[in-house]
């Protein structure tokens, strides 16, 4: 069954993330932070071991680590951002075990959908905006509805049923609107 209830327009979805950070900067940063470490380090083995096998491994592995610490960091803003707009209280306790339990399903979820998009854009650009569209939805199923890669992906293609465009432009039209302001300051 396809949603057909009306979508938020891009300023409103603008506005909402407004609103979440007001609400609690500190605590999304504080999570956002994590992502520094292995950063961190990165600058520290590019000045210490640059031009060396080590360095070159020990990039590698922080490089792993980076991408394994951001969808951490992704679940667990995803799992707090819904308790602030469901005006639930934020139980860090109870973040952690909810990010622990969906970590691996929405890993899988990630690794699948990007392999998809980057076979679309390899393809040619038109096919890998449309499978990013399609599949745009999967990793927020995965986190907030519990679904498993293959149920994530068919409700997230469901999802975008019948409305492509509008999809399409709330997806690259908040980005696009941030970029302008951006570039206007």
């Amino acid at each position: 069954a396809t949603d057909s209830s009306p979508l938020a327009k891009v300023h409103d979805l603008i506005n909402l993330s407004l609103y979440l950070y007001r609400r609690a900067f500190g605590l999304l940063i504080g999570y956002s932070a994590w992502l520094l470490l292995p950063i961190a380090a990165s600058f520290l083995v590019v000045l210490t071991l640059e031009n060396t096998q080590i360095g070159d491994v020990l990039l590698i592995l922080l490089n792993i680590a980076t991408f394994v610490l951001a969808v951490w960091v992704t679940i667990t803003i995803t799992i707090v951002s819904a308790d602030l707009l469901f005006k639930d209280p934020v139980k860090p306790g109870l973040v952690a075990a909810k990010t622990r339990a969906r970590f691996f399903p929405v890993l899988c979820v990630v690794i699948f959908v990007g392999i998809i998009q980057l076979v679309g854009f390899l393809l040619l650009i038109i096919p890998g905006i449309i499978l990013s569209v399609w599949y745009g939805f999967a990793q927020a199923e995965a986190i907030l509805n519990e679904k498993t890669l293959l149920t994530a992906l068919s409700t997230s293609r469901e999802l975008c049923r019948g409305r492509f465009g509008d999809v399409l432009w709330r997806f690259f039209g908040g980005e696009l609107m941030l970029v302008a302001i951006y570039l206007a300051i």
